[in-house]
């Protein structure tokens, strides 16, 4: 019998710890911020702690810094790899994250309960399964996601979180076509500027080319 592989889902501070005291899935636990006892962690600490984790995690969030924390993460091992492919194993620890936002935001028409947190854990529930097929896929197809009135929906993959930060003339290009392993510069194919501000937003320091030297010929 193979192993069943289960995912850690971490709700966020800006979310009810109570939210996980109900959910219940053979292929996952539920845990919070408050439960593993980082409510006075920085983002980036969680972060980390998520990222070094046993098991696979997935953050789920109201706002939008884990979602930009893992596009920064998901940079960095492109600019260091230099490519945009092969990265399954690379990326693999980068934890998933969805925000609820939208859901929060929108959540109330149509349902039944006034309890925007009840019906989150409602449609938490119908989810998790599709989220932890995410989580899991093979070759970390999406890194994070949206979840809906309607169900978890807005995928994000590599290539469209390396696009997003790519300089605008660029953006609709195939990646296959970019040679990024021989790029001196990266600022010719990212928004250097785009990406330190985000990088400062969510506690990291901002990068330069200088970072990422060229191996050896």
């Amino acid at each position: 019998m193979s192993e069943v592989k289960i995912v850690k889902f971490i709700f966020d501070e800006n979310l009810s710890p109570t939210l996980t005291k109900d959910l219940r899935c053979p292929r996952a636990v539920f845990t919070s911020i408050a439960a593993e006892g980082m409510l006075e962690a920085s983002d980036t600490a969680i972060w980390h702690a998520a990222q070094n984790s046993d098991q696979r995690s997935a953050i789920i969030t109201e706002d939008n810094d884990f979602v930009q924390l893992v596009d920064m993460t998901l940079l960095d091992i492109v600019m260091r790899e230099r490519r945009f492919d092969g990265l399954a194993e690379q990326v693999k620890k980068i934890p998933y994250v969805i925000r609820v936002r939208e859901f929060l935001e929108h959540g109330k028409e149509g349902l039944n309960n006034k309890d925007e947190h009840v019906n989150l854990a409602a449609m938490f529930s119908l989810c998790s399964n599709e989220i932890i097929d995410d989580a899991l896929s093979e070759g970390q197809k999406y890194l994070h996601a949206k979840l809906y009135p309607d169900g978890l929906t807005s995928a994000y993959n590599i290539e469209d979180i390396v696009k997003s930060y790519m300089r605008d003339y660029l953006n609709d290009w195939d990646l296959k076509d970019i040679p990024l392993a021989m790029t001196a510069n990266f600022d010719d194919i990212f928004s250097l500027r785009k990406i330190n501000d985000v990088r400062i937003h969510v506690g990291l320091n901002a990068i330069s080319n200088e970072d990422y030297p060229q191996p050896a010929a």
